[in-house]
Formats: structure tokens, sequence, C-alpha cells
């Protein structure tokens, strides 16, 4: 009977040590869990605090801060910042850079400093800069602006600066003339060729093959800017009119980004 008794005895006690054991082998994992279950929430935590950082300085003022020489998307076209005041457009498509404003002096729709954000539209092979904002003078108000506004905005009744910039593919000189006759006249001749900026590219100067200027079939009484390139196979041109179009201030001298515009545009495929 004692035998039984100390046998029981002997059970129970080696079940009782088995059952803590586990206990403590549980606790020992349920502790090892949470404290990999804290480092994971830690690190989320530190990660979203940090992402939120820098969302807010991003957004700061209601400005996207950029870096200079960041690449951003603005309607699927390539601006890369220079400066404060410049970004460079690049289109690879058709194959040429430029700088361009970021803005412009507008006295009719700027907004408080007076200035309009600059705006690009594509269309084909030709591309219009021209301003985010146009004033009518029908209705004295300020609308927003837009491919068909700047597509026709010969004889409207809206005010605001534009370029209409043309660029073709072309084998030969031959065939640059011939383009350049379409667009300002088909009287219209290369008279001379400069070097240009740009290594391989020449700025191109027409005259009237007749004499006859505004009073036949090349009037070109106006500024305008041809670059042309052997090297590249291509040719660019486009008007700039009989003043600037994109003014820096409100100044009679001041001028405007027109020139230094024209001067930056590449040839880049």
């Amino acid at each position: 009977m004692f035998k039984k008794s100390l046998i029981l005895g002997v059970l129970i006690l080696s079940v009782f040590l088995t059952g803590c054991g586990k206990t403590d082998e549980t606790k020992d994992t349920v502790e090892v869990r949470e404290k990999e279950v804290s480092k994971r929430t830690s690190s989320d935590n530190t990660a979203n605090q940090n992402e939120g950082t820098i969302r807010k300085e991003q957004s700061a003022d209601g400005i996207q801060k950029i870096n200079p020489k960041e690449k951003v998307d603005d309607q699927d076209k390539k601006l890369m910042v220079e400066d404060n005041d410049w970004r460079l457009y690049t289109n690879d498509r058709l194959g040429f850079s430029i700088k361009v404003p970021q803005k412009i002096l507008d006295k009719n729709c700027g907004e408080k400093d007076g200035k309009v954000n600059f705006k690009i539209f594509e269309d084909g092979n030709k591309i219009y800069f021209s301003s985010e904002k146009v004033y009518s003078f029908k209705t004295k108000q300020c609308y927003s602006n837009s491919l068909d506004i700047v597509k026709n905005w010969r004889g409207s009744d809206y005010f605001f600066g534009v370029w209409e910039v043309r660029v073709n593919n072309v084998n030969n000189e031959t065939e640059a003339q011939n383009n350049l006759k379409e667009y300002f006249g088909n009287s219209c001749i290369i008279d001379t060729k400069e070097n240009a900026i740009q290594e391989g590219v020449f700025d191109l100067k027409l005259k009237d093959s007749k004499g006859l200027g505004c009073n036949g079939q090349c009037c070109l009484n106006y500024i305008y800017v041809i670059k042309y390139s052997d090297k590249y196979k291509k040719v660019a041109y486009w008007s700039i009119g009989q003043d600037s179009n994109f003014v820096i201030e409100n100044k009679s001298n001041s001028g405007g980004f027109d020139f230094e515009m024209a001067e930056s545009f590449q040839f880049t495929n």
C-alpha cells in the first residue's frame, strides 16, 4: 500500500513539474513575441513619422519644395528645376530642350505678386508656350488657358503671350526651306546662316526672293527664330512677334524672358 502511494505521488509530482516547465516556456515565448511586435510597431511608427515629416516639408505653405535639378511631371512633360526662375523643358519625342520661366508677369490675371504660372501645351510637332491664364477683352475676366485657346489665338478676343514652336525632321537644307516657306510665306528663302551656340546648329535668316516684303508673300516685320541642323536632321522655328511675350517685371525697360529662352534652345536627338 505504501509503495502504491509512493508511486502515485511521484507520478503526480512529475506531471506537475512538466506542466510548470511548459508554462515557463510559454511565458518565455510570449515575451519574445511581444518584444518582436513591439520592435516592429516602433519601427513602423518611426517610418510613418518620418514620412509625415517629409510630406509636411513638401507641402509647407501650399508649395511643393523641389530640389534643384530634380525632375517633376507636368502633364506628361519632362521639366527640371534650374533655379527659382527657370525650369528646363525637354521633349524627347521631338528631340529638343529649352529653358522656360516658372512664372511670368500678367497685370490682368496675376495673383498677389502680379504673376501667373507658365504653361506648356503639346500638339503633334507643335509646342505652345504660354501662360496659365488668359484675359478676355469681351468679358473683362480671366479664364484658364487651354490647347484649344492657344491653337486659335489669332483673331480671338483673348489677351496673352504665346509661342507656337514647330519642330520637323528634315534630310537637308532644301527640305528645311520648304518647311519654312509653308510657315513664313512662299517667297521666303534662306538668306544667311550663322553658327548657333550649340555645335552643329545654325541660326537662319530669311529674305524675300521677290523683294516685295509685306506687299508679297514674305512679310518679315517681326522677330522670329529659326534653328537648323544637318547633324540632327531637324529644323525648329517660331515667331516671337513685335516685342517680348513673357514679361519679367512691370517696367518699361525690364524686357522679357523671350530672348534668354530662345538662346537656350538645343536639339537633343
